[in-house]
């Protein structure tokens, strides 16, 4: 039998609001009921928490009286029908009953059940709305002392829950009979234009795209039959074809597909990029520093007056070149980091005077050694202090001028220094370096900035370099928000280079007119480790037997007694027997790269087990990232290879001020 579209949108209105209605209702109920439920399991694992944390000395000592006290303070809540606690074999000990006495038999719970139970635990009763919460009695991280169970039933808060239940179903009986009344009312103006809309939607669908739509009406019928007359004409002034459709979904498809595959080629190019560095900077960095160690130490020890020539000057020769390895390696990571842009520039205070005082001591000696003379020239006044990044400024003024002295056959070398300030603009430090070296065409000059490029290939056989340290310098000076230009340069007769960067001159500094009798010749840090005392003992994880001996020399010779540990696993089985004896290490060092067991694992596993002493990490990573990775992974600090021996005992010193000897937290 056909219905009228009239009773069909009366039927359906009428089925749409009853299994909404219904579907609404039904979700509310268990909705309603899972979070009653979840909100008085909560409140009863809340209440036996509570309860477990006030009976833990009470069972201690055995107090059944105060047990008992604490007990009723749950059995006055509605919802509990009893209380009961039992000791550490899961065997009851006092019970408070606060419900029906047919109800308290739900509390007979097994005791190897109980014992078995390692934190808080919900236990539903079958066949009843009741449930036991059982906690555990413990101090701390220990085993339990006891357990307390809670018998709660569930009537009170399900029977409050049916009578709202109730009460929205009333209201949605008589939202239906509204509902349903109305529709029967408003159906009638409805459905001859709806039919008309259908009529001419089907002669459209056909392909008819003359039919039109009379339109009588001036609400949202009417408006869509306006609508459905326009949707017409479009199709009828407008065809679409699918094909060329098709053909250009095709096309973007292809393009994004190839927008995505070169993304993940990127990235793994880029990943590929950097793990080839690291490992890179750990192959070169771990061989050099025993290369460079040992040196030092063949420069070092016993009577240098006895030694043979050849000996000494071999030894320097290593040093000097190993030295050379590792200024190519350290350019090439920070190129490195620039293009990934994660190179971070320190802004802090510091002397300009004490800065090209450094500057001069070390660029003194190789100018010496070439036979050219060096000077340091001032235009006064120069503020005491600045703030700048001291490393980054040394950085480009080691190259400009190394670069001057390693160029310069005959002459001279000058680095002049002065401070720009102007009104509203912020102050500059600005670094002139003039040579009287081989000098530079202008096409030598345009190409002078490029990474991995010199000014010719005649140059690089006579000079040798990698090309980067200037394309280095220049992206420092661009990060300290300066520049690095080229005044002048003459092929045959020199080059002068200037150096700019912004610096913050505090308000009110004092400014200098003039160096201090003497201030010439400042002299930089001495590198002297031999004075150096340490007094404790020291835990070393090293894989590479050179490194081992080395490290332990130079601990040694500073008076440390030197625990050797070959891989991590060993040095964690150290630390803890260590601990164990009452003679714990006050200090632990970590190289990050061992076999069975590497440093951040072993480090990792040391906190774990509560050791909080100093761990320093010794690691030949360079890239950016390696002393976050050292310092997530449980590290106090973090000493990069080669090993720099002042640095490493002076961050020794450091933190055997900061720390006294802790000890493993061991769970028995």
């Amino acid at each position: 039998m056909r219905l009228g579209i009239r009773t069909q949108l009366i039927g359906h209105t009428l089925l749409t609001a009853l299994l909404v209605g219904g579907s609404t209702i039904g979700y509310s109920i268990y909705i309603h009921r899972s979070s009653v439920r979840q909100a008085l399991h909560t409140r009863a694992e809340t209440m036996a928490a509570a309860l477990a944390d006030a009976l833990v000395e009470p069972i201690e000592r055995k107090d059944f009286q105060l047990i008992s006290l604490q007990m009723e303070i749950a059995e006055h809540d509605p919802d509990v029908w009893a209380v009961c606690a039992r000791d550490a074999a899961g065997v009851e000990i006092l019970r408070k009953d606060g419900g029906s006495a047919s109800s308290h038999g739900d509390l007979e719970l097994d005791a190897d059940l109980v014992r078995d139970i390692d934190s808080g635990t919900i236990i539903p009763i079958e066949g009843r709305d009741a449930f036991v919460a059982i906690q555990p009695v413990r101090r701390g991280e220990g085993l339990p002392l006891g357990f307390v169970c809670l018998l709660v039933t569930e009537e009170r808060a399900l029977e409050q829950m049916r009578q709202e239940t109730l009460g929205q179903m009333g209201i949605l009986v008589f939202l239906l009979v509204l509902g349903t009344t109305m529709a029967i009312i408003r159906s009638r103006r409805f459905v001859r234009p709806i039919l008309q809309m259908v009529t001419a939607t089907e002669t459209i669908k056909g392909g008819g795209f003359g039919a039109r739509i009379e339109v009588q009406r001036h609400d949202e019928l009417g408006t869509l039959a306006e609508s459905i007359n326009a949707m017409a004409e479009a199709l009828q002034r407008t065809t679409v074809s699918e094909d060329r459709l098709a053909a250009k979904q095709h096309e973007l498809q292809a393009a994004n597909d190839a927008l995505v595959e070169a993304k993940v080629e990127a990235v793994r190019a880029n990943r590929a990029k950097s793990e080839f560095l690291a490992n890179m900077s750990h192959e070169i960095r771990t061989p050099m520093t025993a290369i460079l160690g040992f040196a030092d130490v063949l420069l070092e020890e016993g009577d240098l007056e006895l030694a043979p020539p050849l000996r000494l000057d071999a030894a320097r020769t290593i040093k000097k070149n190993g030295a050379y390895l590792l200024d190519i390696l350290n350019d090439i990571l920070d190129i490195s980091k620039i293009e990934a842009g994660r190179l971070e520039i320190e802004r802090m205070s510091c002397s300009p005077l004490q800065l090209i005082a450094e500057i001069e001591s070390l660029m003194r000696v190789r100018a010496d050694a070439r036979g050219l003379q060096f000077a340091t020239e001032w235009e006064w006044p120069i503020p005491e202090t600045v703030y700048t990044d001291p490393t980054r400024v040394k950085q480009i003024l080691v190259n400009l001028v190394g670069n001057a002295i390693k160029f310069t056959e005959t002459g001279s070398v000058s680095l002049q220094t002065r401070v720009l300030q102007a009104d509203g603009k912020p102050s500059k430090l600005q670094f002139d370096v003039v040579d009287t070296g081989i000098g530079m065409t202008a096409e030598q000059t345009g190409r002078l900035f490029q990474p991995f490029v010199q000014a010719d290939t005649s140059t690089t056989r006579k000079f040798g370099g990698t090309g980067l340290g200037l394309t280095i310098t220049k992206r420092l000076a661009s990060m300290l928000d300066g520049d690095i230009t080229i005044v002048s340069t003459q092929l045959g007769l020199g080059t002068h280079i200037r150096a700019t960067v912004a610096v913050g001159v505090p308000d009110g500094i004092k400014m200098i007119h003039s160096l201090s009798p003497g201030g010439e010749s400042a002299t930089g840090p001495t590198d002297d480790a031999g004075s150096l005392q340490l007094d404790c003992r020291i835990l070393l994880a090293e894989d590479s037997p050179d490194n081992q001996r080395l490290i332990s020399h130079v601990l040694s010779k500073a008076g440390a007694e030197v625990t050797i540990a070959e891989n991590g696993r060993i040095a964690v089985d150290l630390a803890e027997e260590a601990v164990g004896e009452g003679r714990p290490f006050p200090i632990i060092l970590m190289d990050m790269q061992m076999p069975v067991l590497d440093g951040y694992q072993a480090t990792m596993e040391l906190r774990e087990r509560g050791y909080t002493g100093p761990i320093i990490a010794l690691t030949a990573h360079a890239m950016a990232g390696a002393r976050e990775k050292c310092i997530n992974s449980g590290c106090n600090d973090y000493v990069s290879k080669p090993i720099d021996r002042r640095k490493l005992i002076d961050t020794i010193q450091l933190h055997l001020t900061r720390h006294q000897p802790r000890t493993l937290v061991r769970a028995d």
